[in-house]
Parts: C-alpha cells; sequence; structure tokens
C-alpha cells in the first residue's frame, strides 16, 4: 500500500525485485558449493558428484540468465 503513495509501479517493483534476487543467487550458489565441497567444514559429509553436478548447471544457468537480464535491462541487446 506504501508504494501507491510514493508513486512505485507495483508491477516493476516485483520485476526488479526478481531481477536482484537472480543477480543474488550466482555467487550464493557459488559460495553454497564452496562450503558443501570443504573437507575442513563438512568433514565426510561433502557433496557427492550428483550434487556437484547439478549444482555446476544450476550455476551456469544462473549465471547466464543474470547476464542476459542485465544485458537487456541496460538495452545492450
Amino acid at each position: 500500500m506504501l508504494l501507491n503513495f510514493i508513486g512505485v509501479n507495483p508491477i516493476k517493483a516485483l520485476i526488479y525485485a526478481a531481477v536482484l534476487n537472480g543477480i543474488i543467487a550466482v555467487p550464493m550458489i557459488f559460495m553454497i558449493m564452496r562450503i558443501s565441497n570443504n573437507k575442513v567444514i563438512m568433514g565426510k559429509y561433502t557433496s557427492g558428484f550428483l550434487s556437484n553436478f547439478v549444482g555446476v548447471i544450476t550455476f551456469a544457468v544462473m549465471l547466464f540468465a543474470a547476464v542476459f537480464t542485465l544485458l537487456h535491462l541496460t538495452k545492450m541487446i
């Protein structure tokens, strides 16, 4: 309701919030992958092959989406 009083379009606010979440997700996925593979932190419970494979694919897709979104928002493509 506050958005109406300050003149912000709620749909645009939702879009920008989703974009920000997508951009922030990339370094978070990277940090989670690093921590989950660290034997000092995780001990014998480090990630296996399947978890690493899915994590790398997820990281790559999110990185591509974040770069594409930023390029699209800056009208470079």
